[in-house]
């Protein structure tokens, strides 16, 4: 297993925002967060020392109209290997978000690594990842605010959807960091002394679809991008952002938690604005088409959530802006909006 530790200089002089094995969460650890709007601006560009990151703003998803935002747990348990655990072997722990994407992993003194991982694509069903000839590297131990680590892992990859069946090798790389150290918003509460573990991964591998009775053995890549928000109030992370993407369907699958009630709630009526508005090709380089309501606004947004470009009509360019994230926001009736947008 390849591995590559840098040190950035923001370093802090206390403990705090360093992981280790001790640090680790024992099992039985759980919290339950509040489900949050999945366009949530991520920003990838805010990292350092002193650095704010403000949710303050941010959308429950209020779906059965009690008034409150849903709820998804969290928790770190053993594994049993009565189950399907079993396919994860030299795994120890699990790190479950509702049962809805599970990380199995194991620690020693001087590493946390992953033996597979299971998720919910909405695309390909139920999808198991097993890093059973090199084992994933998550992070170094002792792994402080301002280190990088890179790895490669290899395994293999399965999901038994009829239409879209996997069951072949997987090749990867993965990068994580803690890339910052600062204030973290949330609805109406502020938590100081917050670090940012950012984690993003490449696995490569081939998907079977079948094209009425033809079967078509097509290249894939999942990405993975996760931000987790620590706070000495709890060993769990406090704000989750945890987003798996593919490049054959394009159907992105972004779950955002946050141990705060928001503020406001998305609705029925959001998502179903959220449903009408269409960007594609989304990544794209230049030209970008949006399909949006009649007499709505939107407008493009950077990764620090500025207003950039006012959109009007049913294309924007890009081509004055750099490559990277950015947003669009669209309001309707008092309803409001954000798509995530790729510009490479």
């Amino acid at each position: 297993m390849k591995k590559i530790l840098s040190i950035i200089s923001f370093i802090p002089a206390f403990s705090f925002g360093q992981m280790t094995q001790a640090s680790d969460p024992a099992s039985g650890t759980s919290s339950n967060l509040y489900l949050c709007d999945s366009n949530a601006i991520r920003y990838e560009n805010i990292v350092g020392n002193g650095v704010t990151w403000d949710y303050s703003t941010i959308l429950g998803v209020d779906t059965d109209g009690n008034g409150s935002a849903e709820i998804r747990n969290l928790s770190i348990s053993d594994l049993d290997n009565t189950t399907l655990d079993s396919l994860f072997p030299g795994a120890t722990k699990k790190f479950s978000i509702n049962n809805q994407i599970i990380t199995y992993y194991s620690t020693t003194a001087s590493e946390r690594i992953s033996q597979g991982f299971k998720f919910t694509e909405p695309s390909l069903g139920d999808v198991f990842t097993f890093w059973d000839t090199i084992p994933q590297l998550l992070n170094p131990y002792p792994f402080n605010v301002g280190n990088t680590s890179s790895s490669t892992m290899s395994g293999r990859i399965f999901s038994d959807n009829p239409t879209a069946a996997v069951d072949t090798f997987a090749i990867g790389n993965c990068y994580s960091a803690i890339d910052g150290i600062g204030t973290l918003k949330l609805g109406a509460v502020d938590y100081p002394n917050t670090y940012r573990y950012r984690f993003l991964d490449t696995i490569n591998s081939y998907v079977n679809i079948n094209f009425a009775g033809t079967v078509i053995n097509a290249p894939v890549i999942l990405y993975r991008d996760v931000y987790e928000y620590y706070n000495a109030i709890s060993p769990l992370p406090i704000f989750v952002i945890y987003a798996v993407d593919n490049s054959f369907f394009n159907n992105p699958n972004t779950i955002v938690l946050s141990r705060e009630l928001p503020t406001q709630n998305l609705g029925i009526n959001d998502i179903f604005l959220a449903s009408q508005i269409n960007i594609y090709p989304n990544p794209g380089q230049d030209i970008f088409n949006i399909e949006i309501p009649k007499n709505s606004k939107a407008y493009l947004l950077d990764a620090l959530g500025k207003k950039v470009l006012e959109i009007t009509g049913s294309q924007f360019r890009m081509t004055e802006f750099e490559a990277g994230v950015y947003y669009v926001e669209v309001t309707s009736n008092d309803q409001k909006v954000v798509k995530r947008v790729v510009k490479y």
